[in-house]
């Protein structure tokens, strides 16, 4: 506001609608595009999903031994943190759930608890398998059966 009492508006541009849609509104045939541009890389991410669980899995079995199982564990976290992110987009929030139940297991966690390391072998395996099994969307009744075994066992552990 000026000394005289006036006010100037400034209008920021929208930089992310003009990178969409080149500075005009998003149309129809846009959408059609990112969509189609989802659906191949949907392909891809099944990919990404087997090689980052195969990461974690081997993470997770040399935290068992190591002496600093907290670097290691931080790992998973961050592996884990990357897929839940991305799960959802991919129609697989199922990932994403038992993801971010992984996240805030690995936070709290007291990993000199050997019951720590199964809850978390737990949830890259469920992961694992909803990847082998093509479990899309929430993965119906068995998902949420996983997801919510896990979301217990998970408790228990933490107390």
């Amino acid at each position: 506001m000026s000394e005289k009492g006036e006010v100037e508006v400034i209008n920021v541009p929208h930089a992310i609608r003009l990178k969409v849609s080149g500075g005009g509104a998003i149309s129809e045939a846009m959408l059609k595009k990112a969509n189609q541009v989802i659906e191949e890389m949907t392909a891809s991410f099944v990919d990404v999903l087997r090689v980052e669980i195969d990461k974690m899995i081997a993470l997770s079995q040399d935290a068992k031994s190591a002496s600093d199982k907290s670097a290691l564990v931080e790992r998973i976290f961050e592996v884990s943190h990357d897929l839940r992110g991305q799960a959802s987009t991919f129609d697989f929030p199922l990932v994403t759930r038992i993801g971010s139940s992984l996240c805030c297991f690995t936070e709290a966690a007291d990993l000199s608890d050997v019951r720590a390391h199964e809850v978390i072998d737990a949830h890259i395996n469920s992961m694992k398998l909803v990847v082998t099994q093509g479990l899309r969307g929430d993965g119906g009744a068995v998902g949420q059966k996983i997801a919510t075994g896990l979301e217990i066992a998970a408790k228990k552990v933490l107390g």
